[in-house]
Formats: C-alpha cells, sequence, structure tokens
C-alpha cells in the first residue's frame, strides 16, 4: 500500500468520526465528486 493510499485511509476515518451534523464529511454516497472534495479538504 502507497503513502498516498494510508493517507486516504486515515482521512476516511477522521471524517467517519465527525458527528452526523456536520453536512460537509457526510456528502451523498453518490457523489464522486463531493466525496473526492471532502478527502482533499482533510
Amino acid at each position: 500500500m502507497s503513502k498516498y493510499n494510508i493517507l486516504v485511509n486515515v482521512l476516511d476515518e477522521l471524517r467517519n468520526e465527525a458527528p452526523r451534523g456536520y453536512k460537509r464529511y457526510y456528502p451523498s454516497a453518490n457523489d464522486k465528486d463531493k466525496l473526492d472534495a471532502v478527502s482533499l479538504k482533510n
């Protein structure tokens, strides 16, 4: 696994720990662009 993939996985885990009220971290699962943007902002 590359360092980039490890980083993305860590960021995804952190995003998953955010409260559900933070809509910015929980975009629709069908919207790949928004999911990618969330990963980049963390």
